[in-house]
Order: C-alpha cells, then sequence, then structure tokens
C-alpha cells in the first residue's frame, strides 16, 4: 500500500512543473498577440496620432487618452472572461483567476498606449517656438 501512495505521490509532484509551463506558456503567448493587436492598432491610428502631435498634443495627454479608450473595453472585456471562467471551471481558485484577468486587462490596455507613444516620440515634430525652416518658393534666384 505504502509503495502506491508513494508512486500516486511522485506522479502529483511531477505534475506540478507541467502545469506551470502550460500556463505560462499560454499567458506569454496571449501577452505577444495583445501586444501585437497593440501595434497594429497604433500603425492605423498613425495619421491621427501625427495630427494630435503637430497640433500640440503632448505625449502624456496622448497616452492618457489612449488608455482611456482602451481601458473602457479591456477592463469589462476581463471582468465578463473572468466570470465565464468562474462559471465553465467552478471557484478553484478566485484570487489566482482574478490576478490573471487583472494581468490581462493591464496587458490590453497598456499595449496600444505604450506602442504609439514610443512611435510618436521618435517623430521629430517642430515646437511653436523653432523657427520654421526656410522654403524655396518658385520666385526664388
Amino acid at each position: 500500500m505504502t509503495a502506491v501512495v508513494t508512486r500516486l505521490s511522485g506522479r502529483v509532484a511531477a505534475r506540478g512543473p507541467l502545469v506551470a509551463v502550460t500556463a505560462f506558456g499560454t499567458g506569454t503567448v496571449a501577452a505577444v498577440v495583445l501586444c501585437m493587436a497593440g501595434g497594429l492598432a497604433a500603425e492605423r491610428r498613425r495619421a491621427e496620432l501625427t495630427l494630435l502631435r503637430a497640433r500640440g498634443g503632448s505625449l502624456r495627454g496622448l497616452a492618457g487618452r489612449l488608455l482611456a479608450e482602451t481601458a473602457v473595453v479591456a477592463v469589462p472585456a476581463a471582468a465578463l472572461g473572468l466570470q465565464a471562467a468562474r462559471l465553465a471551471v467552478g471557484t478553484g481558485w478566485p484570487a489566482q483567476s482574478a490576478v490573471a484577468a487583472g494581468a490581462v486587462a493591464l496587458v490590453a490596455a497598456l499595449a496600444l498606449p505604450l506602442r504609439a507613444v514610443r512611435r510618436a516620440g521618435r517623430q521629430r515634430t517642430l515646437s511653436p517656438r523653432a523657427p520654421t525652416p526656410a522654403r524655396r518658393t518658385a520666385t526664388d534666384p
């Protein structure tokens, strides 16, 4: 009997790392996909963000605006996903599942603002106080 219990406890102990690798691997892939989606959204809105920067918008204001836009969608979606998971699986680990849902909401909400601000920060814009570059016209010699 003790041999059976020892063998069973060894199997249970061996499952822990396998489950951890599976969970973290899936989470990493999901985070990469969310970041890529944020990059695509930032690229599609490049003209709008460039116009906002050219009209005097700060990087902080731009990031706040984009964060608010994405958080309005990401936070309720994470809450609904958490509730759906609890209904489907049960209430096994409520704290861990809430942390995971919060992490997904955070990554989803920050992906677009961080990518857009990073790209907008690299673009050179003329400040209102800087002299404008001289333009050549057709009448110039």
